[in-house]
């Protein structure tokens, strides 16, 4: 693998998921509003978003695992590990502090949160995630969780429907 290359290709993929979105997409709106949903969840700055977070998942799942990676590219993993996951785990963290106050769509959040779920793999990444601990389980993870009073409402109107949601 071209390393410059792979450094370059990366490093777009990040800046994506650092650009600032315009005030609309990001503001925290009521469910109620079904328009505003669709036109922010469809819109194409978090459409990039999304995509740059699963070629990151895909990434890290297949080029940080020496068994996954084909002979020719042994030594990837080691560099992948070193010098690109940690960068890419805390501009995850990153976007995913914004949770409480700011509109995340919830595909790129799922990719946010499994990057950090894969990360657990690697003891290069634990450090990151040790000393943010705290805040991802209580600040991220538990209110993502969390009914609403509008996710009540859904299940009542229309179980089906909230589940496959």
């Amino acid at each position: 693998m071209d390393e410059e290359r792979i450094k370059a290709w990366l490093f777009n993929i990040q800046g994506i998921i650092d650009r600032p979105l315009p005030k609309d997409l990001q503001q925290q709106t009521q469910k109620t509003d079904p328009r505003l949903q669709e036109k922010r969840e469809k819109s194409a700055a978090w459409s990039n978003k999304k995509w740059c977070a699963k070629i990151l998942n895909k990434f890290v799942y297949k080029y940080s695992d020496k068994g996954r990676v084909k002979e020719d590219n042994k030594g990837f993993p080691e560099l992948f590990l070193g010098t690109y996951a940690n960068y890419f785990l805390e501009g995850f963290l990153k976007l995913l502090y914004h949770f409480k106050s700011s509109y995340i769509q919830p595909k790129t959040r799922f990719f946010a949160f499994k990057y950090i779920i894969n990360s657990l793999n690697y003891p290069e990444l634990h450090n990151t995630i040790s000393l943010n601990l705290d805040t991802i389980i209580y600040d991220i993870i538990i209110p993502a969780l969390q009914l609403t009073s509008q996710d009540e409402e859904d299940w009542i109107q229309n179980p089906v429907e909230f589940i496959r949601r």
